[in-house]
């Protein structure tokens, strides 16, 4: 399996693993070794807590820098009694998956410019201070004060939250003197616009309390959809969370038509949806390739390519060095 792995270094342009540290020097994966065997390669380890240090070699749990980061903490609302909240999404997985696209990119600048390769380095605690970064400076500086989640975890400020209807909730974003215009029109309010409590940014905020109390006896007098339809027509900036987690907007006509999403046959799920390009390119744009793939299901392909005959293939997964379905 090793060789494979070294015959495969040798045309790669990126190398990127997230073992914990050390562990790529046992089995002859470390950058040193790869770096021989490819002078010009980008290798790209993606870590938990960065490569030394006491905890260097300690799993990386996405969870675990959620809560050391002051991520789950600030979530939660703590100040006002609260415990802090478990985030079921692993945020620091994704936002470091990204970090690492970001460094590899760096360094093929670099590698464009000058012909070497180098090895770059990632890890989760980085990307959780990136996302209460906020919170550190708000600490460290004058100004404004920051922002905090109410007790209820609904949202910053009454026009800045969730609401619950009589069926779903509805998220609005109110951020602007036009946007808070529109929603008293929409809502039939027109009158809290010129209401003295709310006449300005400073007002609504120091009437927080009586604003909320307002709207959220409304909202919840119909249903989400009823409220979106006509916040949305509107202007006014709103969306609808509800039991469909998110299943909704597959069906969205505006974001089929963007290629926002799209649906393949699966070999062991069946038709699955999934989002489409992520990143758009004006003069090369990309295409939703196929579907997720199975375990190996590319490796006689690759092996293929790398010069490999049948027999060394069949031989190799007799071993189990290799794999395929």
């Amino acid at each position: 399996g090793q060789a494979v792995a070294h015959r495969l270094i040798a045309k790669a342009d990126i190398v990127c693993q997230n073992l914990r540290v050390g562990t790529a020097d046992r089995i002859g994966f470390d950058y040193e070794t790869v770096r021989r065997i490819n002078p010009r390669v980008i290798y790209c380890h993606t870590n938990g807590y960065g490569i030394t240090g006491p905890r260097a070699k300690w799993p990386g749990l996405d969870q675990l820098f959620q809560a050391m980061c002051g991520v789950e903490y600030e979530g939660g609302g703590v100040q006002h009694g609260n415990t802090p909240i478990w985030y079921r999404f692993g945020m620091c997985d994704t936002g470091n998956a990204m970090q690492s696209v970001v460094a590899v990119l760096q360094a093929l600048y670099h590698r464009d410019k000058s012909g070497e390769g180098q090895f770059v380095t990632t890890n989760l605690l980085n990307c959780g201070l990136l996302y209460n970064s906020d919170y550190f400076e708000a600490e460290r500086l004058e100004g404004p004060s920051r922002p905090e989640i109410d007790k209820a975890q609904t949202g910053l400020s009454p026009l800045y939250r969730l609401y619950q209807t009589q069926r779903g909730w509805l998220a609005i974003a109110v951020v602007t003197d036009a946007h808070w215009r529109a929603l008293c029109r929409a809502i039939g309010k027109a009158d809290l616009a010129s209401d003295t409590r709310f006449a300005s940014h400073e007002s609504r905020n120091a009437n927080r309390d009586s604003l909320a109390s307002i709207l959220e006896g409304l909202f919840s007098q119909r249903r989400a959809e009823h409220w979106f339809a006509i916040l949305d027509a509107s202007g006014v900036p709103c969306e609808i969370s509800d039991e469909q987690r998110g299943q909704r907007i597959f069906a969205d006509t505006e974001a089929l038509e963007a290629g926002w999403f799209g649906s393949q046959e699966h070999p062991g799920w069946g038709r699955i949806h999934q989002h489409g390009q992520l990143i758009d390119l004006s003069d090369t744009p990309g295409q939703l390739g196929g579907p997720p793939p199975l375990v190996g299901q590319h490796t006689k392909a690759i092996m293929a390519e790398l010069g490999y005959s049948e027999a060394e293939m069949q031989a190799l997964k007799a071993k189990g060095a290799v794999t395929w379905p």
